[in-house]
């Protein structure tokens, strides 16, 4: 009888340690398993993000694309008419009209500004490739630049980049130099007005650059200065299509920080028509004219 009770004993004890041991087992099985599948999730999240990594690159090289080839869709030779209406700083109004000749691929543009209200030469621009001649009138000056080195505001009190107005005066969207694609598009999410509208940011060490596209349009430029913060807008209206070229009637630019406006409607827009530069690109300069060398 003691034997038996003795082995009854020994026999609930090592069940004990048994059933102890196997719980032991069972919950190390159960860490291991789930290390594996947190191990598992953590490289499939992993994937995940890198492949969305690699389709927001692709979306952004495909929106830049899309800029681009709006840019080479805007006539690379084309004569037309335009009237500017703006505000300077100190609220000083200025208007004038006039006309523009573009040969793009060969370097050469002719601008002639003239005063609304009597009619008369205000200036006269001439470039070819990167050289730039700035003819006053009434100052009887002819000013010698480099398209390279030229500061706008040694002419008008705008602050603007050469490069970019160029750009801009031409109906391209400028790109600041040396950027990189800092942001992700961002579509539509029922905030704005417009049905279709993404946007893609720039960078390089002085600037931020957005660019709104509406319905695969960009039309809207953002330019920020990264030291003091101060930004430019540009507005392209109303697009339009001619002999096969693309072109906006109107430009808008803002200088919120500055106070400056202007806008500049384009008509009479001939595109792809054929120049002979000694008629359209030069100027006979007139006696007793002071030419100053500033590059």
């Amino acid at each position: 009888m003691i034997i038996s009770c003795t082995f009854l004993l020994f026999i609930s004890i090592l069940g004990e340690d048994l059933t102890k041991e196997i719980i032991v087992i069972k919950r190390s099985v159960a860490l291991i398993v789930g290390a594996l599948v947190i191990g598992c999730s953590a490289v499939r999240e992993g994937e995940i993000k890198k492949i969305a990594s690699q389709q927001t690159h692709k979306k952004n090289d495909a929106l830049l694309l899309n800029i681009k080839q709006q840019n080479d869709q805007m006539p690379k030779v084309y004569r037309a008419q335009f009237v500017i209406d703006g505000v300077f700083p100190k609220k000083k109004k200025f208007k004038a009209m006039g006309t523009i000749a573009c040969d793009i691929d060969a370097g050469l543009m002719k601008i002639t500004f003239v005063d609304s209200v009597f009619k008369s030469t205000i200036a006269l621009v001439v470039q070819e490739k990167e050289k730039i001649k700035i003819f006053m009138p009434a100052e009887k000056t002819l000013f010698e630049d480099d398209i390279r080195f030229i500061n706008v505001k040694n002419y008008i009190d705008v602050n603007l980049n050469v490069k970019i107005l160029s750009e801009v005066i031409r109906w391209r969207v400028p790109f600041i130099d040396n950027f990189i694609i800092a942001s992700a598009v961002f579509p539509n999410t029922g905030k704005t007005k417009f049905q279709d509208e993404k946007f893609i940011v720039l960078e390089n060490d002085l600037f931020f650059e957005t660019i709104s596209l509406t319905n695969g349009i960009a039309n809207r430029i953002m330019i920020t200065d990264k030291n003091n913060k101060e930004k430019i807008e540009f507005y392209f209206e109303n697009l339009q299509k001619k002999e096969g070229a693309l072109y906006f009637d109107t430009i808008r630019y803002v200088s919120p920080h500055r106070g400056e406006r202007m806008v500049a409607r384009f008509f009479d827009v001939a595109t792809n028509v054929q120049f002979l530069p000694q008629k359209e690109f030069s100027f006979n300069i007139p006696k007793n004219v002071k030419v100053i060398k500033v590059n």
